[in-house]
């Protein structure tokens, strides 16, 4: 079972309930597991089975010094360890190195690389929406710069979130959204929240930085984008082939910044 269908079960689980007698069925849970797997376990662990061999060493000492008690059950505590730990580890995409997500990772890198140039120091107060359910690039921004909010709905626990210096904000951004407490706001394709962050950020005179996606466009090219949020901030920029919109006066290094 790879990692998102893990976490994607795990979260169904908790908020349903399944069994002979319950409302959802046995059946519906092996479909819901048939749609979300879709790696096989060599795919997961991408070089060879060693892989999984060298992941499950590395992390036994977060199996050691765990209580029980008379009945031999873990304690609350130390499940929520557990769980915690074994999210970290296992989300932190070491160890998922299939080919299914390399240009996932590839455009999430490359985007928090600009996020972080454009940052203005290691305190500046971040806020990423629609990060995703897995949110990979929060991830990296928080282990580089310290510290990210998160805004979207994810299949993650939020203790899980916290201990890699997440602040989980489980909504979706709209035009209602409060930013003032944000030093910059940033996204990756965010979709329906795009041209909302171009309006609160333009009214709050906010930094924003926007990995741009066409789905919400009604031609469904990028270059829309050009003229429908160039009504809502005139200052807005773009990158050639309209990969992104930002507001920010640092120069931007690279060949697709060069219109």
């Amino acid at each position: 079972m790879n990692t998102q269908t893990y976490i994607l079960l795990k979260k169904e689980l908790e908020e349903n309930e399944y069994g002979i007698f319950c409302k959802n069925s046995i059946e519906k849970l092996f479909n819901l597991y048939t749609k979300y797997e879709i790696t096989s376990f060599r795919d997961f662990f991408a070089k060879d089975h060693k892989d999984f061999y060298r992941f499950v060493k590395d992390n036994i000492p977060l199996f050691k010094n765990i209580d029980k008690d008379e009945q031999g059950k873990i304690t609350e505590e130390d499940k929520k360890f557990l769980l915690t730990s074994a999210h970290s580890c296992v989300i932190n995409l070491n160890v998922i190195t299939s080919k299914y997500f390399d240009s996932y990772r590839k455009e999430q890198e490359n985007f928090v690389s600009l996020v972080e140039k454009l940052a203005c120091n290691n305190n500046t107060n971040i806020l990423e929406v629609g990060s995703g359910i897995i949110p990979y690039s929060s991830m990296l921004i928080a282990q580089d710069l310290g510290h990210v909010n998160s805004m979207d709905k994810f299949a993650i626990s939020n203790e899980s979130l916290k201990s890699m210096d997440i602040n989980p904000l489980k909504e979706y951004f709209n035009e209602n959204t409060q930013i003032d407490n944000y030093d910059f706001v940033v996204g990756n394709k965010p979709c329906t929240a795009i041209q909302h962050i171009v309006k609160l950020c333009t009214k709050a005179k906010k930094p924003y930085f926007i990995g741009l996606c066409d789905c919400e466009t009604p031609t469904k090219r990028l270059d829309y984008w050009d003229t429908y949020l160039k009504l809502i901030d005139k200052k807005i920029k773009f990158s050639k082939n309209y990969e992104y919109a930002y507001n920010v006066d640092t120069p931007i290094e690279g060949e697709i910044f060069e219109k």
